[in-house]
């Protein structure tokens, strides 16, 4: 996972790649993000980035969150299934392409897409782990489109 760590020493901010919570001899940055859960209806204008991946990892079924800088676009949504997610990303510019994930899962699955049963193509479908890896890099890298999976053009 990757992670914006302070370092006291150089007084630089790093991206780091980091197995835990933890960066040795670093502190995690606090990253905001806002976000939009669909099936409350909630809009959270200042989420950390910690507190996102605990919500996405909390998920208990169909679910669809909205995330960006806090205007609408770009933005990232994550449409999970338990452990299951299929991540889209819309640019800023409506001339441009927009994707979804790029997976080799071997069924379809059902996600939650603008509050209704959607059923995902199987090679749209990633697992969680990798959508927290897009939703990390994509706080990272000032909501780029994630390199962290593969994509292919939203029809």
């Amino acid at each position: 996972m990757w992670y914006l760590c302070y370092n006291p020493n150089n007084r630089e901010i790093n991206k780091m790649e980091v197995k835990s919570k933890m960066c040795n001899h670093f502190d995690v940055k606090e990253i905001y993000l806002s976000i939009y859960i669909e099936t409350k209806k909630e809009n959270i204008e200042r989420c950390l980035l910690k507190d996102i991946i605990k919500i996405l990892k909390d998920n208990k079924g169909l679910e669809e969150i909205w995330i960006s800088s806090g205007k609408k676009y770009p933005s990232l949504v994550i449409h999970l299934n338990k452990n299951l997610a299929c991540v889209s990303y819309f640019s800023e510019d409506e001339n441009e392409i927009n994707w979804t994930s790029l997976g080799e899962y071997d069924s379809e699955v059902v996600f939650l897409a603008g509050g209704e049963e959607w059923v995902a193509p199987a090679n749209s479908v990633i697992s969680l782990d990798k959508a927290i890896e897009c939703v990390s890099e994509f706080a990272l890298n000032e909501n780029e489109k994630p390199t962290a999976i593969k994509w292919q053009q939203l029809v």
